[in-house]
């Protein structure tokens, strides 16, 4: 039999156990409706003076979901491209509030973006640019809003930025990007089993899925019912594929603005001037632009045909070079086309297209709901189980899908935490109110002290720690309390409150403690020391 332990986990032929699952919540999905769950969670955990562990799981190589960004080289020119959302335009006030106050003026996560102008899909300009909008435009945050919100330095600072804040504030909160969840399971008594990565897995009490594929992983037979029939409503949902094509361009373009928003509702000609929905400036340097277009919907289906996203078995066809190559030179002459008719050019003629020196796609299979399957609730939490749902599949009117991410993470953050936050408190109002004051089975115990296993005096005394001392009843906590006269008189002072029966009490006598060097615990200004274990070293006490 082998024993490995690794971070905090112990793995005894291949099965896990977590030793501190007393509280812990997991989020599997580090999108925009993931990371605005944690940053719920963390703010009220840290209000209430609580501090389970919470881990934050996503399969990207760094998270950020839709909100995503590179960096590449090619023949000495350094391209930087956001290449999914590109811009922020709140509908809410909740959110135009949360995005100027926090993430521009104190993280400086964002900038306002004036330089928006939206066009027909025949080059006509329409005002204003922040009019209302529905489809595939909505999958990168613009909308009908007041503001326009950029990234800075790129998109994915935005979600990135609040998930390391999360983890500055709180240390108990682990991000574990490029860590693709393989495994849901239910094992009862308020658990659930995590497997990630190479086989790892943590055991869980609270489960947000944030990721719309982690969401059939919970169909999982050993599931319990309510809880797979909860989740029906969401795998239900169906989304529309787009794709981003990304272009460095040789010379500067004379178009002045940074974002060309195309509205192909409207549009009553046959023809459309473009397949793209969307075009960004992202780099306008002396020698190249870089530029991302967003498709439609309809040339995303029509580029699937061509290329399907899966297997006739359902399996995923991976995004590879060839795969990306492919796509990108079949828009490639779209998108010359858009960029002459965007600088005022309606004559198509060859020896004026810009020449491109390098081009990228990226297949972005479920770019956001179809409106006939969205959900109008803003999140669903199954509270007996301590698992819901967030993210793409819900909407709350009138915000766009991106908004609604981060609604739908906020909800269901707010909604576990209202339970988390519940119980504890009425553990400890009934400490104080039943025990203390009705019964007098409890007396407060402020003289509590903790040290190291090194005789170090740590503080304070309440802080969070894992393993044996919360058998004791210690933990974060604001009171402490011991029983009166003993531990064993609030058991079996409850017992005889109720009127139950007590087959058997057996009475132990005391005797006082005394110290190695002989000292009697009179000596001592503390009721009681807790020894928190070193990770490394000779320890003076076990």
């Amino acid at each position: 039999m082998t024993l490995t332990c690794q971070r905090g986990l112990t793995t005894v032929n291949n099965a896990c156990h977590d030793a501190d699952n007393q509280h812990s919540i997991g989020i599997i999905g580090g999108g925009m409706s993931g990371v605005a769950a944690a940053e719920k969670l963390i703010s009220g955990l840290l209000q209430g003076g609580k501090s389970p562990e919470v881990h934050l799981f996503d399969r990207g190589r760094v998270v950020g979901g839709r909100c995503s960004s590179r960096h590449v080289d090619v023949d000495g020119y350094h391209i930087e491209f956001n290449h999914g959302c590109q811009i922020i335009c709140p509908r809410t006030d909740a959110f135009l509030q949360h995005v100027d106050q926090v993430w521009r003026r104190e993280l400086g996560l964002v900038r306002q973006c004036p330089q928006v102008i939206q066009l027909d899909s025949f080059g006509k300009k329409l005002h204003p640019a922040s009019s209302q909008m529905n489809g595939v435009e909505n999958f990168m945050g613009h909308g009908r809003g007041r503001d326009v919100f950029v990234g800075t330095p790129n998109m994915n600072a935005i979600v990135s930025g609040v998930a390391h804040q999360c983890q500055s504030r709180y240390p108990g909160f682990s991000i574990n990007a490029n860590t693709a969840v393989t495994d849901i399971r239910w094992v009862g008594t308020a658990s659930w089993k995590v497997t990630y990565g190479g086989g790892e897995c943590k055991y869980l009490t609270h489960l947000v899925v944030a990721d719309a594929a982690a969401v059939d992983l919970v169909q999982h037979p050993d599931t319990p019912a309510a809880v797979r029939d909860g989740f029906k409503a969401v795998t239900s949902v169906e989304y529309e594929p787009v794709f981003a094509f990304v272009a460095a361009t040789q010379g500067s373009s004379s178009i002045t603005f940074t974002n060309a928003i195309l509205d192909h509702q409207n549009t009553t000609e046959t023809t459309p001037l473009t397949p793209f929905s969307m075009i960004s400036r992202q780099q306008q340097l002396a020698s190249y632009d870089t530029w991302v277009a967003l498709t439609t919907q309809r040339k995303a289906r029509e580029i699937l045909q061509r290329w399907p996203m899966r297997t006739a078995t359902g399996t995923v066809i991976p995004q590879e070079g060839e795969y990306r190559k492919k796509v990108a030179e079949y828009l490639a002459p779209d998108f010359k086309q858009a960029l002459q008719y965007l600088e005022g050019r309606k004559e198509c003629q060859e020896i004026d297209q810009p020449m491109v020196l390098w081009t990228f796609s990226h297949r972005w299979g479920r770019a956001f709901p179809t409106r006939d399957t969205v959900l109008s609730t803003p999140s669903i939490y199954m509270e007996e189980y301590g698992i819901g749902a967030c993210g793409d599949a819900f909407h709350s009117p009138p915000a766009s899908p991106l908004e609604s991410a981060w609604l739908s993470g906020r909800h269901l953050g707010n909604q576990i935490l209202k339970q988390f936050l519940s119980k504890h408190q009425h553990y400890a109002n009934f400490c104080h109110q039943v025990w203390r004051r009705e019964l007098g089975l409890v007396r407060q115990c402020p003289q509590v002290i903790q040290l190291d296993s090194f005789g170090r005096q740590l503080h304070p005394a309440s802080s969070q720690m894992n393993g044996v001392e919360n058998f004791m009843g210690h933990g974060r906590g604001r009171d402490v309390f011991v029983g009166t006269p003993n531990m064993n008189a609030i058991v079996s002072g409850v017992a005889r409150q109720l009127g139950a029966p007590i087959i058997h009490v057996s009475t132990f006598s005391t005797t006082a403690l005394e110290s190695t060097d002989g000292i009697s615990d009179g000596a001592f200004s503390m009721s009681t020391a807790v020894i928190q274990e070193n990770d490394g070293g000779e320890a003076v006490s076990p």
